[in-house]
């Protein structure tokens, strides 16, 4: 198992300090990402910057994305900001998702660390109503995909854990 830490806000505490530790945001310095102790992170975050620059660049822009096994998001915020800053065309939307329920916090504040103009879009219809264009849903990559959370997407980023995608999502 590659468990540190049992999930669960009865099964520990913090007594100090601040509640996330914070990283740039890969590639174009845009934002934060904010990890919390029961979140994920790499042990080498230059050289994951390298491969989340290189997944960015190879997502054609006005793309929609779904990244399964997100963790934090790391991968398609990073694309999302990357597409407002190096391409024509940013990407529509991204849907991100992921089993540990720390990981909401954690995205919801490393999106918001993000310029408005990136994370927001504006509904054509008569209220011209901002939404996001970045969502996270709680779930196995497979509860996800039966969601519908792939649905319409251009692009699917997986990342999986180090026991490999589940069999249910390969079929």
């Amino acid at each position: 198992s590659n468990t540190i830490f049992a999930r669960g806000e009865d099964r520990w505490h913090r007594m100090m300090g601040e509640e996330f530790v914070k990283e740039p945001l890969p590639v174009t310095q845009l934002g934060w990402l904010y990890f919390s102790p029961l979140a994920f992170r790499q042990g080498n975050m230059d050289g994951f910057d390298i491969l989340a620059e290189e997944v960015a660049k190879n997502i054609p822009g006005g793309s929609k994305v779904c990244e399964l096994y997100a963790g934090i998001g790391l991968l398609g915020l990073t694309a999302l900001a990357y597409h407002h800053n190096n391409s024509s065309i940013p990407l529509q939307w991204l849907r991100c998702s992921d089993e540990n329920p720390a990981n909401p916090r954690c995205f919801d504040r490393s999106l918001q660390s993000l310029p408005k103009h990136i994370i927001t879009t504006t509904t054509t219809n008569q209220n011209n109503k901002e939404i996001l264009k970045a969502t996270y849903t709680v779930a196995s990559a497979h509860d996800a995909l039966l969601q519908g959370q792939a649905l319409d997407a251009d692009v699917l980023i997986v990342d999986p854990p180090r026991k490999g995608l589940q069999i249910d999502v390969l079929n």
